[in-house]
């Protein structure tokens, strides 16, 4: 959800990765709830997080609870978001 809203509001200035805990499709309550406010994700198809443990990022946002007590500790985002 993160990276849709992002993509949806300043894709131009920023890329996007998107991962989850879980491989899988992005999950259908999160698909249903982007479609609601017109932000359509459901192409996304997120990487598994312990895939983009050692990528560069400038910023990792947490956006789930459960995974936020799940993920790996980012060693090379400066910004971590919760």
């Amino acid at each position: 959800m993160a990276a849709g809203f992002l993509n949806a509001f300043a894709g131009h200035h920023y890329d996007t990765a998107s991962a989850g805990v879980e491989l899988g499709d992005a999950h259908l309550l999160a698909n249903e709830v982007m479609r609601e406010i017109g932000i359509d994700i459901s192409d996304s198809k997120p990487k598994g997080i312990a895939e983009m443990v050692r990528d560069h990022f400038a910023y990792a946002v947490m956006v789930y609870d459960p995974a936020k007590e799940r993920s790996p500790i980012f060693p090379f985002a400066p910004k971590l978001l919760r």
